[in-house]
């Protein structure tokens, strides 16, 4: 998986993060026939070895929630 700013640099690396939310039906369709189950990958390029920490994506889900 490559981040959207290019290529990696040596020493970089992404911490990347999966996102499932569900598109609930609009006006009067049934629920079962019309959910659409999405996924949106959201990557963090970050210099040097680091451990994931939930801190960090904690604001991009916050974004997403509100897309």
């Amino acid at each position: 998986m490559r981040p959207p700013g290019g290529v990696l640099a040596p020493g970089e690396s992404i911490i990347a993060t999966v996102f499932k939310f569900v598109e609930h039906p609009e006006n009067n369709e049934k629920p079962l026939d019309k959910c659409k189950v999405k996924f949106k990958i959201v990557s963090l390029k970050v210099k040097g070895p680091v451990e994931y920490v939930p801190e960090l994506v904690n604001p991009l889900s916050t974004f997403l929630g509100r897309l």
